[in-house]
């Protein structure tokens, strides 16, 4: 595992690209730009240029977040890496079943298919989301126990 591993200076880039990228793309979303670049006379492509920059920024942040080793790699953060992946998956079927139960008794499918899409791209940020928070959340509960 530790073969597929990018060195730790990845972790400190993704943690300044993740949250930049995220702002860009949900900036974009909003239409925060729009009125800038009409004023620059960009439409078709800029608008585009944006949201696919700041999309494309915010997945190279959590790849480097994630698959970054620690300063310390060993069979230890190993096994935390495996255990928070089990977490996240768990996490992650969990949010589904619920997800459809709600769906299936309150009759929610007036969004139909741009709805299913933006369940489904939830789940995969839910998916990471949970990864990032309960393996990091491990190590310092750990760090602490083992500094005192």
């Amino acid at each position: 595992m530790t073969k597929l591993l990018l060195p730790h200076r990845f972790k400190k880039i993704g943690m300044l690209i993740l949250p930049l990228g995220m702002f860009l793309w949900i900036s974009g979303q909003l239409g925060l730009f729009n009125p800038i670049l009409t004023s620059l006379r960009f439409r078709w492509p800029g608008f585009q240029l944006i949201l696919i920059t700041g999309f494309f920024s915010f997945l190279a942040g959590i790849y480097f977040l994630i698959f970054s080793k620690e300063k310390k790699e060993d069979e230890f953060i190993q096994h935390i890496r495996l255990e928070s992946f089990h977490f996240a998956a768990l996490f992650q079927l969990i949010f589904f079943v619920l997800l459809f139960l709600v769906m299936a008794i309150f009759s929610l499918d007036r969004g139909g298919e741009s709805a299913l899409i933006l369940i489904l791209a939830g789940a995969i940020f839910l998916f990471w989301l949970a990864y990032i928070i309960r393996f990091n959340f491990i190590l310092h509960v750990k760090n602490r126990v083992t500094r005192e």
